[in-house]
């Protein structure tokens, strides 16, 4: 579907709408009819908000077990005509519903079961979003289109490449057959709780974070856990994101995480130039990882029990971060004029004069 097209923010809900499904060659399905999502709320179809949609050549949709083909009426058109694949029959269901899925791979075969994949291909939240799972019905052949699934936004900060990224939960299906419930939305009866984000030859990083969308069931998540993989063989095992809501009348939820930081300073570790931070100075390093020596003594803050030293005294200090007093007089070395020996502080550490 046409991403330039959208009015309706790419964030927010979309859909589209068909008509006519009798049996022939060619059928206009949107003609000057204004593109409008519905959702199923007891058993009546309730109007939600209208969009512009518009389609690509080769966009399919699933009406009655049978295919269509998009294709559009002008390069910018709004609308399309639909044709009906060789040797495809349309015919309503036995109680007169007529179905519709979009895109048409949702159902494997015709009058087949509808399935959610198990692989998801990368791409932009506006053609994320338009290839989502769509599904409609009706006995009048003018086909509401709504959401069945929501959105997942995992914001990754780094340079490296991203090759995948595994999402797993413990508890819920994510991916598999399905069959549509209240509300318009997918829920699945036979799957499997792991879906995976196909990169392709790998998306960039950045240290500004880059998006990465995911499509799951719409609901309460508490156990989602990421594994990421980038293209030089690393992972990363991303989990502790608490409740998670996928809803389709709000924004994608989005968690911005590093997608690998080893010793977990804040900066990830193709970035790190000092990759074994302890845990102590966590929140004490600069961007580039290092722990940060605020008063330039050598002694880095985490460590340094004097901290403010004055430039002076740099390169007289002690591990700690302290003013050395070699002689033990009570005058810090810097100051000394006589450091070797003790002395007075009214003669400038040096010994008092007879």
């Amino acid at each position: 579907m046409k991403k330039s097209l959208f009015v309706l923010s790419a964030l927010a809900v979309l859909g589209l709408l068909a008509v006519n499904c009798d049996k022939g060659d060619e059928k206009n399905f949107s003609g000057v009819l204004p593109v409008v999502e519905y959702f199923m709320s007891d058993g009546s179809w309730t109007e939600k908000r209208a969009v512009s949609l518009g389609w690509e050549t080769n966009d399919t949709v699933c009406i009655c077990g049978s295919r269509y083909v998009a294709v559009p009426d002008s390069p910018d058109s709004p609308t399309a005509r639909l044709i009906e694949a060789a040797g495809e029959t349309p015919a309503a269901s036995a109680d007169g519903y007529w179905e519709a899925y979009c895109p048409a791979s949702l159902v494997q075969g015709q009058a087949g079961a509808a399935v959610l994949p198990s692989v998801q291909k990368y791409g932009t939240l506006a053609a994320t979003t338009a290839s989502m799972p769509f599904y409609a019905v009706g006995k009048s052949k003018k086909l509401y289109f709504g959401r069945l699934c929501g959105l997942f936004t995992l914001n990754l900060v780094g340079a490296d490449k991203v090759d995948s990224i595994e999402v797993t939960s413990q508890t819920k299906s994510l991916c598999g057959k399905f069959h549509v419930g209240d509300g318009n939305l997918a829920v699945i009866d036979d799957g499997i709780g792991k879906v995976v984000l196909d990169c392709g030859d790998g998306v960039q990083t950045s240290i500004t974070g880059t998006d990465f969308h995911i499509v799951l069931p719409m609901g309460t998540y508490d156990d989602l856990v990421f594994r990421v993989v980038t293209t030089d063989g690393m992972e990363s095992v991303l989990d502790g994101f608490g409740t998670i809501t996928v809803s389709k009348d709000e924004a994608p939820v989005r968690s911005r995480v590093l997608v690998v930081d080893s010793d977990g300073d804040g900066v990830p570790d193709s970035l790190d130039q000092c990759p074994d931070t302890p845990a102590e100075a966590i929140g004490t390093v600069d961007e580039n990882g290092c722990p940060i020596d605020s008063d330039g003594d050598g002694v880095a803050d985490y460590l340094d029990q004097c901290p403010g030293t004055p430039a002076e005294a740099i390169g007289k200090v002690d591990v700690r971060g302290c003013p050395t007093d070699i002689d033990g007089d009570g005058v810090y070395d810097y100051e000394d004029f006589c450091p070797q020996e003790p002395g007075i502080k009214e003669n400038k550490g040096c010994p008092a004069v007879k």
